[in-house]
């Protein structure tokens, strides 16, 4: 799928096979699943995450708010690394990674679809320094690159 020609859409959702069956995970557009204070944890540097021990241990869900009001990554333990899927809060490998830079059609379209493009540009910060810290035990993917999912399934 290519949006405006802007780039390729790889995926938005996850399906994640889990002890108790499958599980579908959108990163999109649900407010609610962060926004007590009180159910909100750090994962690696996050300051509001969610742990879905409700729905299968292993799965935490990430407020990314910016590209939507309510977008969120999404991590995941697939027992030799944790998987976090960003979503649309970045678009391009290049954002994160620094060796390349974003295509202008997709920066333009990234900006245009923006809810908040202050704080897209600080979840490219946050992403950015996770990424660098090149943890062995995570990799990063989002929605809109298609190196990044080839990546993933090469070194699955």
């Amino acid at each position: 799928m290519y949006p405006l020609g802007c780039g390729e859409m790889v995926c938005h959702v996850l399906l994640v096979e889990t002890d108790n069956g499958l599980v579908l995970i959108d990163t999109g557009f649900g407010s609610k699943d962060c926004d007590d204070p009180a159910l909100r944890e750090k994962w690696r540097g996050f300051a509001a995450a969610k742990e879905l021990d409700e729905v299968s241990p292993g799965i935490a869900l990430i407020s990314l708010p910016g590209h939507t009001r309510g977008h969120a990554c999404v991590a995941v333990d697939a027992g030799h690394r944790w998987v976090l899927h960003c979503g649309d809060a970045y678009f391009h490998y290049g954002t994160v990674d620094g060796t390349a830079a974003m295509p202008r059609a997709l920066a333009a379209f990234e900006s245009v679809t923006a809810f908040d493009r202050k704080m897209v540009r600080q979840n490219h910060a946050r992403l950015t320094e996770l990424y660098r810290r090149r943890e062995p035990d995570m990799f990063m993917v989002c929605s809109h690159d298609r190196t990044l999912y080839e990546q993933a399934k090469t070194t699955v």
